[in-house]
């Protein structure tokens, strides 16, 4: 079933912030494609249809499956599925394909695309860095997953905040805003600020935080495999129809995913 189109209120509300689209466009240094998102803002203009986009419908009918296929290969659930949420700066806004409740309590991004199989994995994940770090900002996190088709393939990539990226984000961002704001159309398109680049090797001996922390891993190393693997065989004992197993300081609760999830038990 093909999904059906956005209606007028979603086109009202995109128009009222910039979101992670928006932060691809921004950050592209295209200034034709500035100029026509700041006067879909300021409602000069209607945004593009892409109900007969093909690759764009394909993308969206596949999405339900993209997420099944991550949690089957990760382990972690996609929850919070086309959310809309808002960020502390006013502007910032994004309608998220998904959230990962990480196991250390926190909330990750989670972005699902749909390539070409002549697409590449580090190509596709420089290209939506913008978008990416856009919605980490607003979710308040540090970290999401990129999950892509490509073509008859699947791969995905863990992505963490880069801070000095993400400041170059919110500062492109808010100029867009402020021309909006103003009603001022862009005369010069900012810059293009290529994505975050693992190119040093940095040398953290005599560093005693890392050292403490290094100390730490290495000696929990041994029993975080153990962690895992007794998490892995509890999970396997809880039976198919069970909602919730407890007993012995611990409790498994079945989400509405139906994936397993374990935490102390509570009293």
């Amino acid at each position: 079933m093909l999904p059906k189109p956005k209606s007028r209120e979603w086109h009202d509300a995109r128009r009222a912030g910039v979101g992670g689209s928006d932060a691809n466009i921004i950050m592209g240094g295209d200034e034709k494609a500035i100029l026509k998102l700041w006067e879909e803002k300021v409602g000069r203009s209607e945004p593009e249809d892409l109900s007969d986009v093909f690759r764009v419908q394909l993308g969206l009918v596949t999405e339900d499956f993209n997420a099944d296929w991550f949690f089957k290969k990760t382990n972690l659930p996609v929850i919070a599925r086309g959310e809309m949420v808002k960020g502390k700066i006013d502007f910032m806004r994004s309608t998220l394909d998904g959230q990962i409740p990480m196991p250390d309590g926190s909330t990750a991004v989670w972005e699902a695309k749909h390539g070409s199989g002549f697409d590449k994995l580090p190509e596709i994940v420089k290209r939506y860095q913008p978008q990416l770090h856009h919605n980490m900002i607003v979710l308040g996190c540090r970290k999401a997953y990129l999950s892509v088709i490509l073509g008859n393939d699947w791969d995905y990539q863990e992505i963490d905040l880069d801070d000095e990226y993400a400041q170059q984000v919110i500062d492109a961002e808010r100029e867009f805003w402020e021309c909006v704001r103003l009603q001022i159309p862009p005369s010069n398109a900012p810059a293009i600020v290529e994505p975050p680049e693992a190119t040093k090797a940095i040398d953290m001996t005599g560093n005693n935080e890392w050292a403490s922390a290094a100390s730490e891993w290495l000696t929990c190393k041994n029993y975080a495999s153990q962690f895992d693997k007794a998490a892995d065989k509890l999970k396997k004992m809880v039976a198919a129809d069970a909602k919730v197993a407890k007993g012995h300081g611990i409790k498994i609760a079945r989400d509405k995913r139906r994936a397993l999830r374990i935490t102390e038990e509570e009293g």
